[in-house]
């Protein structure tokens, strides 16, 4: 089998083809280039192989591995989908789950509308949601408007966007301190999304 070991001698030998005249092409066996083509496709489903080997595990992943993350989708999305068949299944489920750990390492907490703000606009959009949420559909919308969330509308990171969001919203701006940057009321804190106090 190909790995990421062989890619010298492979890309050597494509170097040293490639350097042939012509003539010279046309006296190499069509199975020998055959052999180098599969060798050099094989290479590519190996490197993308190893580009997500070398991702963290979803628990251990943050935003610091955005980049090594991007690059091993463009990898295998660059892929054949004869070469994608050959990328084990567990390493697509690895990709995908790096790329949720992402996701979720990115949110901004409260930031329902997505203008990477939190403020009581956030407030605004998530009643607007919940008030006109088809629960058989899971689309809100009055008329011809529709109104769309963020993930950060999960204020209190519960798995859930709903009332107890909003609550959490009021409850974090009514009690926020512009000088310490810290909600509180009492020995109560008031957070957004994990860790919640």
């Amino acid at each position: 089998d190909v790995t990421t070991a062989d890619k010298d001698a492979i890309e050597a030998a494509r170097a040293a083809y490639d350097a042939l005249t012509p003539e010279q092409k046309a006296t190499v066996p069509a199975e020998t280039l055959a052999k180098l083509e599969a060798a050099e496709s094989a290479l590519e489903v190996a490197e993308v192989d190893e580009d997500i080997t070398d991702l963290p595990a979803a628990t251990d992943v943050t935003t610091a591995d955005k980049d090594a993350i991007e690059a091993a989708r463009a990898a295998y999305e660059a892929l054949t989908p004869e070469q994608k068949e050959k990328v084990p299944a567990e390493m697509l489920t690895k990709l995908e789950a790096a790329e949720s750990a992402l996701e979720y390492a990115n949110r901004i907490w409260g930031d329902v509308n997505g203008d990477g703000v939190v403020d009581n606009k956030d407030i605004v959009r998530l009643k607007k949601y919940l008030a006109n949420l088809d629960e058989a559909t899971g689309v809100s919308t009055a008329g011809t408007t529709v109104f769309e969330i963020f993930p950060g509308a999960d204020a209190n990171d519960d798995g859930v966007v709903n009332n107890k969001d909003i609550v959490r919203l009021k409850n974090y701006f009514a009690n926020y301190d512009e000088e310490t940057g810290i909600s509180s009321n009492g020995n109560k804190v008031y957070t957004l999304g994990p860790a919640v106090a």
